[in-house]
């Protein structure tokens, strides 16, 4: 079986201690460790310290996803 490691240089020029902030948010909620604020009460967000970071985590993740994505689309060889 194949050991998964977190992606290095996912974003040339981004901040590897961020993408290792991420992958540790991204193994906490996969593994069920941890529930976002939203995730726990969706009707009510108030915005507090905890609500702006995940917000801001959460912003990071799909703009992290959405730049990997498009890189990858851009290298896979057409069939």
């Amino acid at each position: 079986m194949r050991r998964t490691t977190p992606c290095r240089n996912l974003i040339p020029g981004s901040n590897p201690s961020r993408q290792k902030a991420l992958y540790g948010l991204r193994c906490l909620i996969a593994h069920g460790e941890k529930l976002l604020t939203s995730d726990a009460d969706p009707t009510w967000i108030a915005l507090t310290n905890t609500t702006y970071n995940e917000m801001s985590d959460e912003r990071d993740a799909w703009f992290t996803t959405r730049v990997v994505l498009i890189n990858w689309l851009a290298q896979a060889p057409c069939a």
